[in-house]
């Protein structure tokens, strides 16, 4: 310990005698870090291209890793997606139970629950379909991730028209088999289309979230 700092003591004199020896001949002490052959790092960034080029790559990368978060359209926009995506995984396999013991003839109790569930899911989704066309047109001049958002706004547009049209075909279905107007048409014939286009709505609430998220 004591070889060290006399060591560094040594070291700091000679540095200082140095810069002494300079002043006295009319010459400009060299700074400390030059006296060692060290040269620091320029303080501008403009003389250094590569560095700001870099700086402004990092500025751009945070900047759309920050842009779901601006808005509270955006953060209200997200969460009802997961909602939706929610409850489109659970119409799947209340629409499946209900189909199954329909076909056998029987009255589910899950009918009523699919049935209201499948209204609300569809009125969600019409809201935050509409809240994501607000978002787009926000985020009209960044060009980070403007494809990405552009499919997935085909995407949620597209699972929203199979919500509703879903719902619309499930209660003309019902209307005949109620009324006695449903002819020779069988159960599978009145549900198949949708059952259909129910999971693949659903399929693409999946899709959309993907495409956004990862």
């Amino acid at each position: 310990m004591k070889t060290s700092r006399l060591a560094a003591l040594i070291v700091f004199a000679c540095v200082c005698s140095s810069a002494a020896m300079c002043g006295a001949a009319g010459q400009t002490a060299a700074p400390p870090m030059q006296a060692f052959g060290l040269q620091a790092a320029p303080a501008d960034t403009s003389q250094n291209p590569a560095l700001q080029e870099m700086l402004e790559e990092f500025r751009r990368s945070q900047e759309a890793k920050e842009l779901p978060y601006q808005s509270w359209t955006l953060t209200v926009h997200r969460y009802l997606g997961y909602t939706i995506l929610a409850a489109a995984a659970t119409q799947v396999v209340l629409g499946i139970i209900t189909y199954n013991e329909e076909k056998k003839g029987e009255t589910p109790g899950t009918r009523t629950a699919h049935k209201y569930l499948g209204y609300g899911t569809a009125g969600v989704s019409l809201a935050q379909s509409g809240l994501g066309a607000v978002n787009l047109w926000k985020l009209r001049d960044k060009e980070s991730g403007r494809n990405k958002r552009l499919l997935h706004m085909g995407l949620s547009a597209a699972a929203t028209a199979g919500f509703i049209t879903a719902a619309a075909m499930a209660y003309n279905s019902r209307q005949s088999i109620e009324e006695g107007t449903a002819g020779n048409k069988t159960f599978d014939d009145l549900y198949s289309n949708h059952r259909t286009v129910g999971i693949v709505s659903g399929a693409s609430v999946l899709l959309t979230t993907i495409v956004i998220e990862w």
